[in-house]
């Protein structure tokens, strides 16, 4: 009998204690969660991609219905567009129904990988189930691209790579114009606002952190590494990074990999991007850590104004942790983890983060790093 996928939503955080348990084989229903391609991080790598048909919005506040509701579909998802620096700019987002009449409620901002589609990254990552179990917000911006080819986003590169930097589009007021839509139409916790995304949009994420570090609490980036040449975040901003040890798309320790997008001349190491956060943080440089799953290793510094700490999937490629193996990552040889499920991960890490900005004050670290 297979025990139940259990772990320790501080992974090596110092928040909250979980059981450490053996992660369950996937059953059907957790495949179906991740039934769509996951974006890559270079335009060549998303050809083929067919944009989805236009659909009517539907309405963002659901009947609360059973106690235990089905997740909801990506129909759920209401589509909308904000006018910004003279362009359109579409995003997908979900309310729970407590959202209707209720108390103020997170806001989480999910964007997808380079060349990518908000739709389709929200099919790879579900955040939107959670949202409806857990009760916040969620949505998907979707990034420009050239003749619609994909979206790209302007993370701050050096050496611009994609069309959204390469015209400069103003991403990060897109993203601040996209928070105050949002706040203006649903309770929006202005002390609860996250960030994610995969690989371009784990670095738009990082940028977010240090040019927005005044409205977002906390970033989860999985694939991604900053980019932005001077970060200089004004606020402490918390921090879960979640990479591949052979990641051959953006490579753990920087420069190139076999297939990084052809554009970029290098990419910095992951732990550069970690180090700022820390420091701005006034985080320990002693580092803590925890095992999460048979393959990842979780790592914490402790202390700060914000809780700091990285997760390395050993043998992990571009991916996203707990997603199928798509077709381009069975052609690259891509290892794809399934032993955890790493949307679940963030949001644990987000909703204890708001809870507890400092992990010391949690007491746990004798529990939680008990090696």
């Amino acid at each position: 009998m297979t025990s139940t996928l259990a772990f320790r939503l501080s992974l090596a955080i110092g928040l909250a204690a979980l059981a450490a348990c053996e992660p369950d084989t996937p059953n059907a229903q957790d495949r179906n969660l991740f039934a769509e391609a996951l974006e890559q991080d270079a335009a060549e790598a998303s050809r083929g991609y067919a944009e989805p048909a236009a659909r009517a919005p539907t309405p963002a506040y659901r009947s609360a219905g059973a106690a235990d509701p089905a997740p909801p579909t990506l129909d759920a998802l209401t589509q909308a567009t904000l006018r910004h620096n003279g362009r359109e700019r579409e995003y997908l987002y979900y309310a729970p129904p407590q959202a209707a009449d209720g108390p103020p409620l997170p806001l989480l901002l999910a964007f997808h990988g380079g060349g990518g589609a908000a739709e389709s990254f929200a099919a790879t990552a579900r955040f939107h189930d959670m949202a409806a179990r857990e009760g916040f917000i969620v949505a998907y911006p979707q990034g420009l691209g050239r003749n619609g080819n994909g979206g790209t986003w302007n993370t701050g590169d050096g050496a611009p790579s994609g069309y959204a930097a390469r015209n400069a589009i103003d991403d990060v007021g897109f993203v601040a114009a996209l928070i105050d839509r949002l706040s203006a139409q649903l309770p929006v916790d202005p002390k609860q606002v996250f960030a994610t995304g995969m690989s371009r949009g784990g670095m738009l994420s990082y940028r977010l952190a240090c040019e927005l570090s005044g409205r977002i609490t906390a970033i989860a980036p999985v694939a991604g590494v900053l980019t932005l040449p001077d970060c200089r975040p004004q606020h402490p901003v918390g921090l879960l990074h979640i990479h591949g040890d052979r990641d051959q798309h953006v490579p753990f320790d920087g420069g190139r990999g076999q297939y990084t997008a052809r554009l970029v001349e290098k990419y910095r190491p992951v732990k550069e991007g970690i180090e700022i956060l820390r420091r701005i943080s006034g985080a320990d440089t002693e580092i803590r850590s925890q095992r999460l799953s048979d393959d990842t290793q979780c790592y914490y510094y402790g202390g700060g104004a914000a809780p700091i700490g990285y997760c390395i999937v050993a043998g992990g490629g571009h991916a996203w942790p707990g997603s199928e193996k798509k077709r381009w990552q069975e052609m690259r040889n891509v290892q794809v983890t399934r032993s955890f499920n790493v949307t679940e991960l963030i949001w644990g890490f987000f909703k204890q983060s708001a809870k507890d900005p400092q992990p010391e004050a949690a007491g746990l670290r004798e529990n939680v790093f008990d090696e």
